[in-house]
């Protein structure tokens, strides 16, 4: 597996707005928060993640990611969860 695969950085930016996502995770994630404020709702509460906080989110997890001009890294396992759920690229 390369690592293009399952790692890439994204910024969030919102222009003072609040960016919200929800998804549930077919992968393990973490998540580094290189600059800004990013938070993951979960059924189980608010995770929220300054510069230089490291945040692991399990396989199956129901949550929303928030942003606050989030700058942040992520890696995913298993890096080919696409082809192990049969989801085809558009």
């Amino acid at each position: 597996m390369f690592a293009s695969e399952s790692t890439a950085k994204i910024r969030i930016s919102t222009s003072g707005r609040n960016c919200q996502i929800a998804w549930t995770l077919l992968y393990d994630e973490v998540v580094v928060v290189l600059e800004g404020t990013f938070k993951v709702r979960t059924k189980d509460g608010l995770l929220v993640g300054e510069k230089g906080d490291v945040l692991w989110l399990p396989d199956g997890a129901e949550l929303q990611y928030e942003g606050d001009n989030a700058f942040i890294f992520y890696a995913v396992q298993p890096g080919n969860w696409k082809e192990v759920h049969s989801i085809e690229n558009p």
